[in-house]
Order: C-alpha cells, then sequence, then structure tokens
C-alpha cells in the first residue's frame, strides 16, 4: 500500500511538475480551475445524497455544465491564439493584444465554483460560513466582471 501511495504521489508531483514547466502561472490555472470543478461536482452529490435529493438526470446535467465550461475555457484560448497570430504573423494591429481572455475566464470560473463549493457545504451543513468569505467571492467575482468589461472597452475604443 505504501509503494502505490508513494507512486501516487511522484505520479501527481510530475503531473504538476509538467503543468508549471509548460504553461506557467496559467497552468496552475488551470489546475486550480480543474480542482474546484471536481470539487463542485463532488460536493454538490454528496449535498445531495445528505438531502436526499440525489437524481441521476441532475448529476448528468452537472456533467454537462462543466463539458460546457470546457468549451468555453477552449474558446478562450482559441480567442488568444488567434489574436496573437493575428498580430505577430499576419502584422495586423489589432486593439486587443496578448493573453487576455482566458486568465480573465479561468479565473472568472474559478470564483463561481468557490462559491458553488460554499453553496454545497452550507446544504450538507456547514452551520458557520463567515460573511466576509461570501461577501469577499461576492466582491471578486463583480470586479473580474467588471474588468473584463473595462478590458474590452478600453481596447475597444482604442486605450490601452
Amino acid at each position: 500500500m505504501a509503494d502505490r501511495l508513494s507512486l501516487a504521489h511522484i505520479s501527481a508531483a510530475a503531473v504538476f511538475a509538467a503543468v508549471g514547466a509548460m504553461w506557467g502561472k496559467l497552468g496552475w490555472m488551470f489546475v486550480l480551475w480543474a480542482a474546484c470543478a471536481g470539487l463542485d461536482f463532488l460536493t454538490g452529490c454528496l449535498a445531495a445524497i445528505k438531502n436526499g435529493e440525489w437524481d441521476s438526470a441532475v448529476a448528468h446535467a452537472g456533467i454537462w455544465h462543466k463539458a460546457a465550461m470546457v468549451v468555453v475555457v477552449i474558446v478562450a484560448m482559441l480567442f488568444d491564439l488567434a489574436l496573437h497570430e493575428i498580430t505577430t504573423v499576419a502584422g495586423v494591429s489589432l486593439p486587443i493584444q496578448g493573453v487576455l481572455v482566458t486568465p480573465l475566464v479561468l479565473s472568472w470560473y474559478i470564483i463561481a465554483e468557490i462559491g458553488s463549493i460554499l453553496e454545497n457545504a452550507i446544504k450538507m451543513g456547514a452551520q458557520h460560513v463567515p460573511k466576509w468569505l461570501t461577501n469577499g467571492l461576492k466582491l471578486v467575482s463583480d470586479t473580474l466582471e467588471k474588468a473584463g468589461d473595462e478590458a474590452v472597452k478600453e481596447r475597444k475604443n482604442g486605450k490601452r
């Protein structure tokens, strides 16, 4: 058993090291998002089981929801890649440059997943959740929305 556990630790460390080496900080955002999405699904299932509300159709809908989020992240990555190729290869000057969309989308999803995990914890029986935690999540979510809106608006108007 100890050998299997050590192999699992070594394998996980290797995967995380590869992600960090290949994608840097953006890679860690992917890892964090995936961990949050997985924990959200797990806590949602546990909360439903605890409250006698388990429904496989709802669980399947949750899986489809997570799959759709993957599609949105892929679209954000493709958008950033297209912007890079248009500006560097085609030599076209655009008001939006660099990797902008993917980190904003990942950040928004991470905060949304954390909020959902917190809601699931409450449904599971967490009675005392610090108000500042829920307020902080709301503040960060609102700030990300505003940052995304402002980034698009500024770039649309030719500002940087």
